[in-house]
C-alpha cells in the first residue's frame, strides 16, 4: 500500500524514476482497490451492464489515469528507456509484449 500512496503523491512526477518494486507493488494494489469497487457497484446496484462499470469503479478509473501514467513513466526512464516508450502500449499485442518486457528489466542506474 505504501507504494500505491507514494506514486498517488508523486502523480505529476514524470521525470525521475520507480524501481520494479514500487512499480509492482502499484499495479497490484490498484488492481485489487479496482476489483473491491467493481465489486461495490455490482452489489450496490449502480453497475451498468450497458458500459460496463459503475460510480465508484469510473470514479476510480479516471482518478488514477495520471498516477498510472506518471509511474510507467518513471519505471522506464529506471529501466533506460524514454517515458515515450509508454505510447507503444496503444499498438495491440506488440506493443504491450514489448512495454512488458521493459517494465521487467533492471534498474539502469
Amino acid at each position: 500500500m505504501e507504494y500505491f500512496i507514494e506514486a498517488i503523491r508523486r502523480y505529476s512526477d514524470f521525470l525521475g524514476k520507480s524501481t520494479r518494486s514500487q512499480f509492482w507493488g502499484f499495479q497490484v494494489f490498484a488492481t485489487i482497490l479496482a476489483v473491491v469497487l467493481n465489486q461495490l457497484d455490482i452489489q450496490s446496484g449502480i453497475w451498468s451492464e450497458e458500459y460496463a462499470i459503475g460510480l465508484y469503479s469510473g470514479l476510480y478509473t479516471a482518478g488514477i489515469i495520471v498516477p498510472s501514467l506518471a509511474i510507467l513513466s518513471r519505471r522506464l526512464h529506471d529501466a533506460g528507456k524514454s517515458g515515450w516508450m509508454g505510447l507503444l502500449l496503444l499498438i495491440p499485442i506488440v506493443g504491450w509484449v514489448w512495454v512488458g518486457i521493459l517494465l521487467f528489466q533492471p534498474s539502469k542506474s
